[in-house]
């Protein structure tokens, strides 16, 4: 995949919480110059086998899913939520490298 997208479950998180009118524009803005990724079999199953095998939270397990059946990287400033699931590439821009 080479433009960017984000999980339908990413855009429930970012938006479903009380902010001020110009950060919701702003946040609707940037996922507008993305792909929407929405739920299907094949994102639930590997949610699944996650949720199987980590104790992660259940939107973060469809979010790591959603990275994986796309190949996608996995930008996210809670890298430690994700860091133990095999196969997923991770970056946070909020580390200095």
């Amino acid at each position: 995949m080479g433009e960017g997208a984000y999980s339908i479950i990413s855009k429930i998180e970012l938006l479903g919480f009380q902010q001020s009118e110009l950060a919701e524009a702003k946040t609707r803005e940037l996922l507008n110059y993305l792909m929407e990724i929405s739920l299907n079999s094949e994102i639930a199953e590997q949610t699944i086998q996650i949720r199987k095998l980590h104790k992660i939270k259940l939107p973060d397990a469809i979010i790591a899913a959603t990275a994986l059946i796309s190949g996608a990287t996995l930008i996210t400033r809670n890298s430690s939520d994700f860091s133990k699931i095999s196969g997923l590439v991770l970056v946070n821009p909020f580390e200095v490298n």
